[in-house]
């Protein structure tokens, strides 16, 4: 369910000959993979859902800075350079190798998703907005847990991903698309099987997933239906 730019790592700090060459027509990070040097940056340019999720993020400190005054930029610049430091401390030193879908790169899913939720919040909160959909929900049932991460943007669209895995660690389905929503309903497509087509309806802190024709997003008859909790 992993989306992988390489087959797998030569070692678990070389770069395997002609990676470099290879990443010249596949989508980039924020920053530039022929550089690249550490084990936090060679996973990150080796996985087409930690690229996105990078670029993802440097969009969202810039778009975010363009709504606060010049001391709270300066303030989410300093606050944005300690996260990056705290991944690369807590990412780097994970034991284990930098394969797909390794301890690195979960590592790394985790900090990433974690962080884009914590700015999508302070955006909400910002100035009485009063939207309050961002944040990490979850649910459990059945045999079946899922994990949803709701993310809105400054200029009020929202991103929603979706993991669910069949206890106790089988995953099975991964859902992401943007669109445009309120408090009350965020509907659109998945991003990579345009036929999947998901509705989340928001009430307090539960939100309600509904999806169809979904088939392309998931694998042993997985589901992202459910009612998510944060």
């Amino acid at each position: 369910m992993r989306r992988f730019l390489l087959a797998a790592f030569v070692g678990a700090t070389a770069l395997p000959a002609g990676w470099a060459a290879a990443q010249n027509d596949r989508p980039r990070p924020s920053f530039e993979c022929n550089g690249a040097a550490t084990r936090v940056q060679m996973t990150i340019c080796n996985s087409l859902d930690l690229t996105e999720l990078d670029r993802d993020l440097a969009r969202y400190v810039l778009a975010f800075k363009t709504e606060l005054s010049d001391d709270a930029a300066r303030g989410l610049d300093a606050s944005q350079a300690a996260w990056e430091r705290a991944r690369d401390r807590q990412c780097n030193r994970v034991i284990g190798e930098i394969d797909p879908d390794g301890p690195v790169y979960r590592c790394l899913m985790s900090m990433y998703r974690a962080r884009l939720v914590q700015l999508a919040v302070q955006n909400d909160r910002r100035g009485g907005r009063g939207r309050s959909i961002s944040g990490y929900y979850r649910f459990v049932e059945g045999g079946v847990a899922g994990e949803m991460w709701v993310i809105g943007w400054p200029e009020a669209t929202v991103t929603v991903l979706i993991d669910t895995l069949t206890l106790p660690d089988v995953p099975t389905c991964a859902f992401r698309m943007e669109t445009v929503g309120d408090d009350g309903v965020v509907e659109g497509s998945s991003q990579s099987a345009p036929e999947c087509r998901v509705s989340v309806r928001f009430e307090g802190r539960a939100a309600s997933v509904a999806s169809s024709n979904c088939a392309a997003v998931c694998v042993l008859n997985g589901r992202i239906d459910g009612v998510y909790r944060r």
